[in-house]
């Protein structure tokens, strides 16, 4: 079961009244630091790497929707509050569904 294409709306529909900051900490800060990796940026002429979200969406995570290959989850037809959009990765844009 792949619990990334789900964390950042489990988190927001399960803490609605979290601040985006903190999201954006527990999600990706603190995980670089716990790794010791770069903290990243956004520089003009450097490529970036950046998370595309809706914060206020509401939408049910379906099936057919899911880009992991294991079509497994617990979350299943559950509704949720906030949804990542896409990713801008090493020049390339891909939107979910």
């Amino acid at each position: 079961m792949a619990g990334l294409e789900t964390a950042y709306s489990v988190l927001k529909t399960s803490m609605p009244n979290i601040e985006e900051e903190k999201v954006v900490a527990i999600l990706s800060t603190n995980p670089r630091k716990l790794l010791k990796l770069n903290a990243g940026s956004i520089k003009e002429n450097e490529i970036a790497s950046l998370t595309l979200f809706c914060p206020d969406a509401d939408w049910i995570y379906e099936k057919k929707n899911i880009q992991s290959r294991s079509k497994n989850s617990p979350f299943i037809g559950k509704k949720f509050t906030g949804k990542v959009i896409g990713i801008i990765n090493k020049d390339q844009v891909h939107l979910n569904p």
